[in-house]
């Protein structure tokens, strides 16, 4: 079914998609580097795809802590094992605070946050890569948070020589290095969301690896095993999340499986009704953050005490949650995912950034090195996802629709907040957003709960 060149697909057909694969499934993270998925020789130019808070930076960090313990690679019959000496990762997020100042291969790759100071790449570690590259891995995680990405693609080679030891810009080197330009025998392995690797669309990689997550079947499975120890609350939430569509479109994401059982034993707990259980992906996520400031408020306050059953956190706590929010807000138009203590200070009081560190929705990721010496300090949200519904909460207190392309999940929360307030004027501007394809427009009007509106809205 189409309508004006759009695809669409329906909700069940969505969830037949989820955890299956057009490829070879690959059981071992070593597959991906050698030729045993696809008969064909080692890849040493690999593009990792996945939606949103899949697993990509947790897969890489999987294969560097495989690599160190000496797990990476399991012995086959008739494969090359190569034989790595050196694993470098780097995220484009970290990469963003050099902006595009002219480095070498040798200073980029002593910013990777996994070294100190006894492992910087001296003259001659650095001559011996040079001579070595098939003993090098190099990740770049995270292209979709690149600044420069459209650049990436580019020609650079008349501005720039291909010599792995002239400075250039940051963007340059990078592209020289997912091309092939320099160390061309080095594995490179790129990380993105689907829609912005397109942009890569004229940097042929040797081998496509995309992480499916959950299919339905797998949702089910991990909710029995996370309630193994509860008949009642797995019965509970199995019949509940698989009579709800949008439930377990929502858990194909491992991540926000886990938060989804979360919020739901959590639930549980207190009621014991089934009734009580969310319906909607808002829902889930304002209870979430409910949890968040309820047990980090009563736990620092209540260290050694049992915590009184009719405790609320202070209204001081709301207003941190409104300032964070509105912080959530600019990052998503900035189209930024970090930020640092600087711009918190900026809005907040000391009290309620070391407060907030402790909090659950921050944070702080690994110490980026912008040299030998320093190193700089950056936050994120738990989860993407934690972001983009705070920064909801501010578009719906600002009364207005964020102009950016990327906000599905904002707009999908919004529309959730918009249906408790019954705020139908700013819902319609909402659904005739620029970016709200026929898709996401059914999304949205499943969490809106409104069949009247609804009802309305297909037949204008």
């Amino acid at each position: 079914m189409s309508n004006n060149d759009e695809t669409y697909y329906s909700r069940s057909e969505e969830l037949e998609y989820y955890g299956k694969v057009s490829g070879t499934p690959v059981k071992h993270a070593s597959e991906i580097f050698l030729g045993v998925i696809d008969d064909q020789e080692s890849a040493n130019s690999i593009l990792v795809v996945g939606k949103a808070g899949i697993g990509k930076s947790l897969f890489c960090q999987k294969v560097i802590r495989d690599w160190a313990n000496n797990e990476l690679f399991q012995a086959r019959e008739n494969t090359e094992i190569p034989n790595l000496k050196f694993v470098y990762l780097l995220t484009f997020r970290q990469l963003n605070l050099l902006e595009n100042n002219c480095v070498t291969l040798r200073e980029i790759l002593n910013c990777c946050s996994a070294l100190d100071d006894k492992c910087n790449i001296d003259d001659s570690t650095f001559e011996y890569i040079l001579k070595h590259p098939k003993e090098v891995i190099i990740i770049l995680d995270g292209y979709d948070e690149y600044s420069q990405q459209d650049y990436i693609a580019e020609n650079l080679e008349e501005q720039h020589p291909n010599n792995a030891r002239r400075k250039m810009p940051v963007t340059a080197l990078c592209s020289k290095l997912i091309k092939g330009k320099i160390l061309k025998e080095t594995i490179v392995m790129v990380t993105s969301r689907p829609d912005e690797s397109d942009k890569m669309g004229g940097i042929r990689f040797k081998r496509y690896v995309e992480i499916a997550g959950f299919s339905s079947e797998q949702v089910k499975e991990y909710i029995e095993k996370y309630f193994k120890n509860n008949e009642n609350m797995k019965n509970a939430v199995l019949k509940h999340v698989t009579n709800n569509e949008n439930l377990v479109s929502f858990a194909h994401i491992p991540m926000l499986c886990y938060l989804l059982c979360f919020e739901m034993e959590y639930t549980l707990a207190e009621s014991e009704n089934p009734d009580d259980l969310p319906v909607s992906i808002t829902n889930i996520y304002t209870k979430l953050v409910d949890i968040f400031e309820l047990k980090h408020c009563a736990e620092s306050e209540y260290r050694q005490k049992e915590i009184p059953e009719q405790f609320k956190p202070p209204s001081v706590i709301k207003n941190t949650l409104e300032k964070l929010s509105k912080l959530a807000a600019k990052l998503v138009v900035e189209r930024k995912p970090t930020f640092d203590e600087g711009e918190m200070e900026g809005e907040f009081e000391l009290e309620e950034v070391n407060k907030l560190k402790g909090s659950g929705l921050l944070y702080c990721d690994q110490p980026f090195r912008t040299g030998l010496i320093t190193t700089t300090k950056h936050f994120s949200f738990t989860h993407l996802t934690v972001q983009e519904f705070l920064a909801a909460r501010w578009f719906v207190k600002e009364n207005c629709v964020p102009d950016e392309e990327g906000s599905e999940m904002v707009f999908q929360f919004m529309a959730g907040m918009l249906s408790s307030e019954g705020n139908e004027e700013l819902m319609e501007k909402l659904l005739d957003s620029p970016f709200m394809h026929r898709n996401l427009k059914m999304t949205c009007l499943n969490e809106y709960q409104n069949k009247e509106f609804a009802k309305k809205i297909h037949q204008e």
